[in-house]
């Protein structure tokens, strides 16, 4: 009997409860090649094995790759083309795991297979993965995102991508995105090498132009803050437009501000919670 078929037919003594962690000492005392083998096995014929062979494996990968482990990549690739739902979910949380310590190339490889998926819940592992990448693979995600047109990859476009690539297609990206922070981030990164932009954000969201303003030092003059005020006093972001306030030098109007705060306050609180409160 080979070292992994001992392990994958492992069981406690009789009247054993615990194992004091030997299945896992078993583990990382075998070869790479073994390790290798126990881990693709492990998935199908004992689940409850599987962490212990990838822990294994992504510390030999961390050493060193070896041509067993891209085999093994290779394998497990195959597999998740052609697996159930729950195995597919076991095979992509692996190739995850490994992706994390592979080299570049084979990083990229699982990578184009998640962000080529048909399933939304693969191509977000791909993004997590990219995401975390310091040089991402651009092309992959702008393809991801024009197939697809997922959140997760416009999101990334808009915190990594260059301006120019945000201002082409600046109008698609902000139609993803209905909270103000998303807005901000797009524009502000934007407005840096255009402020022209600003005036459309004006439109969209009062209150993300005046916290984008006060970013980047812009100047706010004193009619268009009270009349943004406006708005802002029946937005749950009121605090920060009062942030954005100081930040802008308006030293007067958050004067004026402090007056109304137990009106503000009485407002937000029945728009929470309705008329007659909790």
């Amino acid at each position: 009997m080979s070292r992994v078929d001992e392990i994958l037919s492992h069981r406690l003594a009789d009247g054993l409860v615990e194992s004091f962690g030997i299945v896992a000492a078993y583990c990382y005392s075998l070869k790479a090649e073994e390790a290798c083998e126990l881990l693709r096995r492990s998935v199908v014929e004992r689940p409850d094995y599987r962490n212990f062979a990838l822990r294994k494996i992504c510390a030999d990968v961390e050493k060193q790759f070896l041509s067993c482990h891209s085999e093994l990549v290779s394998n497990v690739i195959k597999d998740f083309k052609i697996a159930d739902y729950r195995l597919r979910q076991s095979l992509g949380f692996v190739l995850t795991r490994i992706a994390k310590v592979a080299p570049t190339p084979t990083r990229r490889k699982i990578q184009k297979l998640f962000l080529n998926s048909q399933y939304i819940g693969v191509r977000r592992r791909g993004y997590k993965s990219v995401g975390i990448d310091e040089r991402m693979p651009s092309a992959a995600v702008a393809n991801a995102w024009m197939q697809y047109g997922d959140y997760e990859a416009a999101w990334l476009i808009t915190k990594r991508f260059p301006v120019s690539f945000l201002a082409e297609h600046r109008e698609l990206l902000q139609g993803q995105f209905d909270q103000g922070w998303q807005l901000s981030r797009l524009y502000l990164r934007i407005a840096e090498v255009d402020p022209s932009v600003l005036e459309t954000l004006k439109t969209l969201d009062p209150i993300s132009y005046c916290y984008v303003l006060a970013k980047l030092g812009l100047e706010l003059d004193y009619s268009e803050a009270q009349n943004i005020l406006g708005y802002a006093r029946e937005d749950e972001r009121f605090g920060l437009f009062v942030w954005c306030l100081g930040k802008l030098g308006h030293w007067e109007l958050l004067h004026e501000i402090e007056v109304l705060l137990p009106d503000v306050q009485d407002a937000l609180f029945k728009k929470r919670w309705g008329a007659n409160g909790i």
